[in-house]
């Protein structure tokens, strides 16, 4: 859907993942932080 390859995705949520925006777990993504993650994906912090 996003035009994406797997392992390009992986890296990208293991970096969110690392900055504590998400938690990746088996067939699902937990926002912990959706503030900072839009910030994030507007160009911000």
């Amino acid at each position: 859907m996003l035009g994406l390859r797997r392992p390009t995705l992986n890296r990208i949520l293991k970096g969110f993942e690392q900055d504590g925006l998400v938690r990746v777990g088996y067939r699902h993504v937990d926002l912990l932080d959706p503030e900072r993650l839009r910030l994030r994906a507007q160009g911000g912090a």
